[in-house]
């Protein structure tokens, strides 16, 4: 199996369950979250982790009790997990990874 199809099989481990009462952070807080986990992905060369780390990473995050469906409800945090899952300079807001 190639990377691509690795990656379509990890993803639909993130299931779209979860703590589906758990407030998402607001859109000017994920904004600039996501502004500086892009700096830190851009300082970092753009680098990413490799397949085995990301389905660890995914695996975590479906166990997580900020998840609410694809997203993290860490005010730290609102990112996409399977995005964010993917960035070398990433990590979880609660240490789990």
């Amino acid at each position: 199996m190639d990377k691509k199809e690795k990656t379509k099989e990890i993803k639909k481990k993130l299931v779209d369950t979860g703590n589906q009462g758990r407030k998402i952070p607001n859109i000017i807080i994920r904004g600039k979250n996501f502004g500086k986990a892009v700096s830190r992905h851009i300082k970092n060369g753009c680098e990413f982790v490799e397949i085995d780390e990301y389905e660890v990473r995914i695996e975590v995050c479906n166990d997580c009790e900020m998840r609410n469906g694809r997203i993290c409800t860490h005010p730290q945090c609102g990112c996409y997990l399977e995005e964010k899952a993917w960035w070398s300079s990433e990590s979880c807001p609660l240490n789990k990874w």
